[in-house]
């Protein structure tokens, strides 16, 4: 049996222990505290009818953009966004006339099947400025025939994206590649041959090919492809690292890269390679006409079948290669190298004055030629003449080649 001190000390012990667990659960009141305007906590404040008000944001407020899922004009600000893939059989795909507008494409692609090939997948209109247009696709079936000039033929949109008046201005397009049009790829800046409209645009990690008109036509160009176009792959005011091959079409003149200021490129074309006033560490190739021209060219190198491999004012650390033409033509020359295969003109170098500079023909008419003084530098002719010009200084010669100038110094032969 059970006496009764036993039962009040298991009564103690009960109470005991209860009384610990309370004090470690109790954290304190149960009801929240109480705010200024009278509101408990983070519950919704409550109506005069005692009803709890909503606190959900609408789907708007979440997303605050409107959605695109076929053929539309835009004529309110504000933001778009693809919802899926858009097929048209004619005209246009998505014309821009309200100002302040993105357009996020998400991925999708915007595609053209009318014959013959017209409209343009995304039209910016005059009305339109402070437009953005990202990460996307463009279709449509035009496609190069083969031969340089060739053609280009197919069904389509004519151009891929356009801004054809001077009012659209503070343009961007980034990440968005164009395929098949019969016209443009990306035409920003209206006018024709490198000349611009000036609606400061910018084209950035762009990729366009398969297009019978020009590439890309931009104030700024960076990060951008271009591969088969009839017309100019890129022409800007100022281009980066950019790569480009044209094909030309017929009656087009064609230029791979067209820009006042160019850095860190390549491009070639069955015309002009490059044409640039200034250009850093760049490469071109032409076929008629020069590798690379400018007024000021650093670092480049520049090769032709007919033309110039390089042809500038100013060329510092170039070299230029040519078949029929000069390998490298300039008024100064400083630290370059020229080369030439054959012809009766053909020249390795050729300069009104050349410093440390190289000039080789193989069968061509002279290694190296300069009008005024050459100095320091190498020319190479197995047979004919490997230096021919003015004043020669501290000059050498290899190969079998004679020297044809008026006055020598400092060791020249």
């Amino acid at each position: 049996m059970i006496d009764s001190s036993s039962r009040i000390r298991q009564s103690v012990a009960s109470f005991l222990f209860l009384a610990a667990a309370g004090a470690v659960l109790a954290q304190g009141p149960l009801l929240p505290p109480t705010s200024a305007n009278g509101t408990i906590g983070t519950v919704p404040p409550i109506s005069g009818s005692g009803i709890p008000q909503g606190s959900m944001k609408t789907l708007h407020q979440i997303e605050p953009r409107t959605p695109v899922s076929a053929a539309m004009t835009i004529s309110d600000p504000g933001s778009y966004y693809l919802v899926q893939n858009i097929a048209v059989a004619s005209g246009n795909g998505i014309v821009i006339t309200a100002p302040n507008v993105t357009l996020d494409m998400r991925g999708f692609t915007v595609s053209s099947t009318a014959s013959p090939a017209a409209g343009t997948a995304v039209l910016i209109e005059s009305t339109a400025e402070q437009v953005t247009i990202f990460n996307g696709n463009i279709r449509g079936n035009v496609s190069f025939s083969g031969g340089s000039p060739g053609s280009y033929s197919g069904s389509g949109f004519l151009h891929g994206i356009r801004a054809p008046s001077l009012n659209s201005e503070n343009l961007r397009l980034e990440d968005v590649s164009i395929d098949g049009c019969l016209g443009d790829g990306i035409n920003l800046e209206p006018g024709s041959g490198s000349g611009f409209g000036g609606n400061n645009s910018i084209v950035t990690t762009c990729l366009v090919r398969n297009v019978a008109g020009d590439g890309i036509r931009a104030e700024i160009v960076e990060e951008c492809v271009v591969r088969r176009c009839g017309g100019n792959g890129v022409t800007a005011l100022k281009a980066s690292h950019c790569a480009v091959v044209t094909t030309g079409s017929s009656g087009v003149t064609s230029e791979g890269i067209n820009a006042s200021v160019l850095q860190s490129s390549i491009a070639e074309s069955p015309q002009r390679g490059i044409a640039a006033e200034q250009a850093v560490n760049c490469r071109g190739a032409g076929v008629s006409q020069e590798g690379i021209v400018g007024k000021k060219l650093t670092n480049c190198d520049g090769s032709s079948s007919q033309g110039a491999g390089v042809s500038a004012d100013i060329a510092v650390n170039c070299r230029g290669f040519s078949f029929f033409g000069t390998g490298l033509s300039a008024q100064t020359a400083t630290n370059c190298m020229g080369e030439n295969q054959s012809g009766i003109n053909g020249r390795g170098l050729s300069a009104s004055c050349a410093v440390n500079c190289y000039g080789e023909s193989l069968s061509g008419a002279f290694g190296l030629t300069v009008a005024g003084t050459v100095s320091f530098s190498t020319g190479k002719r197995n047979g004919g003449v490997a230096i021919e010009g003015g004043n020669a200084i501290g000059c050498t010669v290899e190969g079998t080649g004679s020297v044809s100038v008026l006055t020598k110094s400092l060791g020249t032969p």
